[in-house]
């Protein structure tokens, strides 16, 4: 089987021959046929024992058959020839992914209970009463008041402070 990528297409041709190997010559033009739901296209060209074979854009099969008539007489006596061909993907030129369809997935199993203590962990309660947030008051800096310096002089009066 012959194969040819879709959208290709191949020249036929046929050469007659004797018993011998010799070319041979036939009665009239042979007649070129394609197996039926065939994907694919049977062109003539100017000399009838040639004939383009192109593939459309769907794989498949088919079977080009061409007949003589190799009586070169009065009567007929039909000579048949095959060729089967396999039309087949291009190149590729794209590329899809397949994505299959959605399965749910199994919960994990829950943690096994220690049996020596039988303590299940514990869970904690949600809490459900609104939390204040605790805001640390803002403290602004305060400028430095100078100070007096105390001096051990007597005052007017001449007390001296106590001290």
């Amino acid at each position: 089987m012959k194969p040819l990528p879709v959208n290709h297409e191949i020249e036929l041709s046929i050469t007659p021959k004797d018993v011998w190997g010799n070319p041979a010559r036939v009665d009239g033009d042979p007649v070129w046929t394609l197996s039926e739901g065939a994907d694919m296209d049977l062109i003539p060209t100017d000399d009838p024992f040639k004939i383009i074979a192109r593939a459309r854009n769907v794989i498949g099969a088919a079977l080009v058959t061409v007949t003589v008539d190799a009586d070169l007489g009065e009567g007929f006596r039909a000579l048949t020839g095959f060729e089967a061909i396999a039309i087949i993907p291009g190149e590729a030129v794209t590329l899809a992914i397949n994505a299959g369809a959605a399965t749910p997935v199994a919960a994990p199993e829950p943690a096994p209970v220690d049996p020596a203590t039988t303590e299940t962990p514990a869970v904690p309660e949600a809490v459900t009463e609104p939390v204040e947030a605790v805001v640390d008051p803002v403290v602004e800096a305060q400028p430095e008041t100078p100070v007096e310096p105390v001096t051990d002089t007597p005052a007017e009066g001449g007390e001296t402070p106590a001290g």
